[in-house]
C-alpha cells in the first residue's frame, strides 16, 4: 500500500468516524476494504495523534469524544 493510499483510508475513517456512520467493526472493513487487524492499526495511529476514539454499543459505531 502506497502512503497516498494510507492517507486516503485514514481521511476517509475520520469522516465516518466523525459522522458516526462507521457501523462496528466487521462494518468498517468492508468499507475500508482492509482486515479487522489493519483497521484496529488504523485506529491506533488515529489515538496516537491525539483522536479520542470511543465506540458506542446502542449506535453501533465509533465516535470522537468531545
Amino acid at each position: 500500500m502506497s502512503y497516498r493510499e494510507y492517507c486516503n483510508r485514514i481521511e476517509f475513517l475520520k469522516e465516518l468516524i466523525k459522522h458516526e456512520k462507521t457501523g462496528p467493526s466487521e462494518c468498517l472493513c468492508v468499507k475500508l476494504g482492509v482486515s479487522r487487524r489493519c483497521l484496529f492499526n488504523y485506529l491506533y495511529d488515529l489515538r496516537c495523534e491525539g483522536y479520542q476514539i470511543a465506540f458506542s454499543k446502542c449506535r453501533k459505531t465509533y465516535y470522537f469524544v468531545k
